[in-house]
């Protein structure tokens, strides 16, 4: 990251803050890695506990993980529901991902993963199509042992808006910068701090922001059109009228 030197004293402090308003934070419990790879896309820039009650609410429609990688993206988008950010985009990139792990393993199952090395592990889940930078780190850590910070896109805002990170830096700069300022046996621990503090915040991305003032912007103009039309409409009646 940029001027890392320049950060590492402010994210320390921030990082310290965080850990005190957040005693109650606890790892996620240890899951299948295919079962934690669905999380990982439900929490992607949410929350974690909206993320378990979509997997409660999706899982019961399907037969299994491999009947979810078959299924469409927008029925996965409509079990998410409305107001699930990024909901068509959390859709197709998890059925892309589960996809290519089918073309993979011939199985939608990520326990070969198991006999490689963290590096491999981490390479294997990074060149996934549809895979983000978050959901990679968290496989990494929650199921693999390896030394990872997962930071989405709302974490990474926060943490420009405490300037504890550089403001130019990028996802996966943030993440890499996290990973060398915190120990590897803190991860987990570090981990659930973040996501209890960002899911505290409730911050939407930017991209759900546009969504959402795309949203409230049409049915005005919807509206404003539709009393136009009958406004015209009765004129015209009322002109015909005293002819």
């Amino acid at each position: 990251v940029y001027h890392e030197s320049t950060y590492a004293k402010k994210c320390a402090t921030l990082c310290r803050k965080i850990k005190s308003a957040t005693t109650t934070a606890e790892p996620a419990p240890q899951r299948a890695p295919i079962v934690q790879l669905v999380l990982g896309f439900l929490t992607w820039n949410t929350t974690r506990r909206q993320a378990e009650e979509a997997y409660d609410r999706i899982m019961p429609e399907m037969v299994d993980h491999n009947d979810l990688r078959v299924t469409h993206a927008h029925v996965i988008a409509d079990l998410l529901g409305d107001g699930y950010e990024q909901a068509g985009e959390r859709a197709s990139r998890l059925r892309e991902t589960l996809h290519e792990i089918y073309r993979r393993e011939h199985a939608v199952s990520l326990d070969s993963l198991t006999a490689m090395t963290k590096k491999q592990a981490r390479n294997y889940l990074d060149t996934l199509p549809g895979m983000t930078p978050y959901v990679a780190a968290q496989m990494l850590l929650t199921c693999f042992g390896g030394h990872a910070v997962p930071v989405d896109d709302r974490l990474a805002d926060l943490l420009r808006d405490e300037d504890a990170v550089d403001p130019e830096a990028t996802v996966e700069q943030i993440e890499a910068f996290l990973e060398r300022q915190i120990k590897s046996g803190d991860g987990p621990a570090a981990h659930a701090h973040l996501q209890a503090w960002a899911d505290s915040k409730r911050r939407r991305t930017g991209a759900a922001r546009a969504a959402e003032q795309a949203r409230a912007a049409k049915p005005t103009r919807n509206k404003q059109t539709t009393r136009t039309k009958k406004a015209t409409t009765r004129k015209k009646a009322t002109t015909r009228r005293y002819k």
